[in-house]
């Protein structure tokens, strides 16, 4: 996501990080003078709609540069001016500049620490943390934001090495897997644990999910956990570090349906796409593609559907040509039909802030928005199982002992 991309509707204060936010990132090295500074392409031209908008605009920066002699504060001075000047001069704005020069992370003022952030409600007292958005490249800065109860958004960084440009894409999904199943008609064959945690070729089927997951830029993945919970948060504590985003839960202390789990879970994220999955179904949908189509449908939820023939185990999604869901059929036998493969996108994380604390999100949220003409179906053609049948879990063994290898295909 670029800075010219980020959604700036809910908010009328920013917070910028500097180095690989807004000039490029010198890897291994400092911008001790204003020659060495460089606008990240595309920086200046989102610069005018973003003054347009927020009522205060502020950089918040570590340069431990100054702290280790490599540059001086009127070094760092100067470079602020000047990045000031020329962003004024294209019709932005920058309020104020906030930096950290100390070399110690113990130093409050120096994020993930929120030093900066209470200066800046100091001499700002109508800056609130609910309208506040922190933008910036790295896991410092998500951890700044939470740390201050602002919102975060991470943006692609463009670094420098050797002479040589790269750039970093920013992390910009999280994901909510519903792992509370009780896994009711598994326990002829499994029992004592969720469904989540069913042993598939002897690991449990929540690895699968994260291992495919791992694939794609996501920031955060959100286990919302209720029956059993333990076994999973054991099982993440151990082996958590293993995938390159964060895990974290959103536990049920008492059962909330599917959409007051979805609900929960949503006020644990922080990125704008949230994509929305059961833990006991396995489906592998290009979710850069659900998440594309999604955004160019305009439609509130886009939900991925699967092609199956002769079924009778789930009930039917029909949709126009325009791929509009436009109703949901109950469960009867069919020869050919669409099914809801249990895979949703949204791009808003508020969505379901006005529903009520328990409810189910698919015959009190899904269902009406349907009707309305508010879903979109993305069909996918990619493996699909449901592992909640003792058939499908012995199906789910005898695939998945190919699986490492048609994972490294993708």
């Amino acid at each position: 996501m670029k800075l010219s991309e980020i959604n700036i509707e809910p908010y009328d204060t920013l917070l910028l990080d500097r180095d690989g936010t807004i000039n490029v990132h010198l890897v291994g090295d400092y911008v001790k003078h204003w020659e060495e500074f460089e606008f990240i392409p595309g920086v200046l031209e989102a610069m005018p709609k973003i003054a347009q908008h927020f009522k205060h605009i502020f950089i918040v920066t570590n340069q431990r540069g100054v702290g280790k002699a490599i540059m001086t504060e009127a070094d760092l001075t100067d470079i602020h001016r000047h990045m000031v000047e020329e962003i004024g001069k294209v019709g932005g704005r920058i309020d104020g500049v906030y930096y950290c020069t100390s070399l110690t992370d113990e130093d409050m003022r120096r994020k993930p620490g929120r030093g900066m952030w209470d200066e800046i409600q100091r001499d700002y007292p109508d800056v609130k943390a609910e309208r506040t958005l922190m933008v910036g490249d790295g896991d410092v800065d998500r951890e700044f934001a939470r740390n201050c109860g602002i919102a975060f958004c991470r943006v692609d960084s463009l670094k420098k090495k050797d002479g040589r440009y790269e750039w970093i894409k920013s992390k910009d999904m999280d994901v909510i897997v519903l792992a509370g199943g009780l896994g009711t008609r598994l326990r002829s064959v499994v029992s004592e644990v969720p469904k989540c945690m069913a042993p598939v070729n002897g690991k449990p089927f929540l690895y699968y999910l994260l291992t495919v997951l791992s694939q794609y830029r996501i920031q955060k993945v959100v286990l919302s956990v209720g029956y059993k919970r333990e076994c999973i948060i054991d099982w993440v504590q151990e082996h958590g570090g293993e995938f390159p985003f964060e895990i974290d839960f959103a536990v049920e202390e008492t059962p909330l349906g599917t959409g007051g789990g979805i609900r929960f879970a949503m006020e644990k994220c922080t990125s704008d796409a949230v994509c929305i999955m059961n833990g006991d179904t396995f489906f592998d949908v290009d979710l850069e593609q659900l998440k594309e189509a999604h955004k160019h449908s305009g439609r509130l939820l886009t939900m991925a559907v699967k092609h199956l023939k002769d079924f009778d185990r789930y009930g039917t999604v029909s949709f126009d040509k325009s791929g509009t869901v436009t109703g949901f059929n109950e469960k009867r036998y069919c020869e050919d039909g669409f099914i809801n493969g249990g895979v949703y996108m949204v791009s808003d994380r508020n969505l379901l802030k006005a529903m009520p604390e328990k409810f189910s999100f698919e015959t009190e949220f899904l269902q009406p928005k349907a009707a309305s003409g508010l879903v979109f179906g993305f069909v996918s053609d990619g493996y699909f199982i449901d592992i909640g049948i003792p058939e499908d879990y012995a199906k789910a063994n005898e695939d998945f002992k190919d699986f490492e290898v048609w994972t490294k295909r993708k």
